[in-house]
C-alpha cells in the first residue's frame, strides 16, 4: 500500500506493540493468565514489563504527523525489545 499510496502523497506505516494491557478487558485475560506464564512472558521482555497505552500512543501520534512525513512503509516494534531477544 505505501507504494500504491505514495505518489498520493499517502503514507502508510504501521505499529507492531507486543504484550499490552491497554483496556480492562486485557488487564482481566492477563490477569487470568497463571502466574507462571506471566512472568514467562515478562522475562521474555528485555525492559521486563508489559505495555500500556500510554507506551503505544505516541508512537502512532508520531506517525500521524507532519514530522513523520518522509516514513513511509515502516513498521515500528514497540514492545519493550521483545524482537531483539
Amino acid at each position: 500500500m505505501a507504494i500504491e499510496l505514495g505518489p498520493y502523497g499517502i503514507n502508510v506505516n504501521a505499529v507492531a506493540p507486543g504484550y499490552t494491557i491497554a483496556s480492562d478487558r486485557h488487564r482481566a485475560y492477563w490477569d487470568s493468565l497463571p502466574a507462571a506464564e506471566r512472568v514467562r512472558i515478562i522475562e521474555d521482555i528485555p525492559l521486563r514489563r508489559v505495555a500500556e497505552a500510554e507506551d503505544i500512543a505516541p508512537v502512532v501520534v508520531f506517525l500521524a504527523s507532519d514530522e513523520a512525513r518522509y516514513i513511509n512503509g515502516a513498521t515500528i516494534d514497540v514492545n519493550g525489545g521483545r524482537t531483539v531477544s
